[in-house]
């Protein structure tokens, strides 16, 4: 039995200091080291001292770690073999693999006894698809001529539509007078009804071919133009832009790759459209987007894309989305 019936708790420490000490750590020790190190601790750190004054028959044998009150004195008559007499307490919790043998006063450091093995958790990258979308035959452009630049810039009705041709010179540009203003605007739609809106987005890119008449920088926004396209899709765009990009230098022999990288405000739209169909407007940045009247001194900068008519499909306007299912 043990001098504690509660256990180890406060009280059991304070009337037991010692057999409580001796307890816990021994129970702590066997509880983070497995068995086999265990059996290898000093004696001294195992098993509780003999109280002072208690002696120990001559012939007797008990398990090592059995506890001796203070003052303990065997009964009369008990001789070596028999049970332990009443008032000695067993040692507690030996380990279930204890041999039962001598156990050595170190820890042998030449031992080597491996921990327990474990296996890591298994950390696994998502898989990321990319899938690429051309933009509809229903692409096209909206411009609109007019001699002040205010009533051009905030027209909302173009005088002209185009959905038809494979390339243009004013897909996006701005002309100043002598003659008139004028500022044409591109339209581009992607069927996304083949992806989940439970997918992730992860990045787009929006790729075009075409060159200019000098560098000028272009940008990329929402759409929200009819489909089909009429003039008064002039103004059918909104929000913020994606990306802005210097488009090619000037009249160069064949049409160059430009792709718009989508930032954050992009990507959150493409996942809002997953399963639907993603509109882009692209339009000049420097004058036409910052409402900056175009200088009269340049005449006009004049941008030249292909469309998805284009005899030549790797200029088709085409949209890469990489994604997780």
């Amino acid at each position: 039995m043990s001098p504690c019936e509660k256990g180890l708790d406060a009280e059991c420490f304070k009337s037991h200091p010692e057999w409580a000490k001796r307890v816990f750590a021994y129970r702590l020790l066997h509880t983070l080291f497995p068995g086999e190190i265990t059996k290898r601790l000093p004696n001294s750190v195992r098993f509780p001292p003999l109280p002072p004054g208690v002696v120990i028959p001559p012939g007797a044998e008990f398990p090592p770690g059995t506890f001796f009150p203070p003052g303990f004195v065997w009964p009369p008559g008990w001789l070596p073999g028999d049970p332990l007499p009443p008032g000695a307490i067993p040692p507690p919790d030996l380990p279930s693999d204890y041999d039962g043998g001598s156990t050595p006063d170190y820890l042998d450091p030449s031992i080597f006894i491996p921990p327990p093995s474990r296996t890591p958790p298994l950390l696994t990258q998502p898989t990321l698809i990319t899938g690429s979308f051309v933009t509809t035959s229903s692409d096209g452009l909206v411009r609109y001529n007019h001699a002040n630049w205010n009533t051009c810039h905030d027209a909302g009705t173009g005088d002209t539509v185009s959905t038809s041709m494979k390339f243009y010179p004013d897909v996006v540009s701005v002309h100043a007078p002598p003659v008139l203003f004028l500022i044409a605007r591109s339209f581009l739609f992607f069927d996304l009804s083949s992806l989940s809106s439970s997918f992730t987005v992860d990045s787009c890119t929006l790729v075009v071919y075409g060159n200019s008449t000098g560098d000028s920088t272009v940008c990329i926004q929402e759409g929200t133009q009819a489909d089909p396209m009429t003039t008064a899709d002039f103004d059918s765009f909104t929000g913020s832009i994606f990306d802005s990009i210097v488009w090619p230098p000037p009249w160069e022999p064949t049409y160059q790759e430009i792709t718009f990288s989508l930032n954050s405000t992009g990507i959150a739209y493409i996942q809002s459209m997953l399963g639907s169909t993603a509109k882009i407007c692209i339009r000049n940045y420097q004058y036409d987007f910052l409402d900056v009247e175009f200088p009269d001194d340049i005449n006009a900068f004049r941008a030249y894309m292909a469309y998805r008519e284009n005899d030549t499909e790797l200029w088709h306007p085409t949209l890469n989305i990489t994604y997780e299912e």
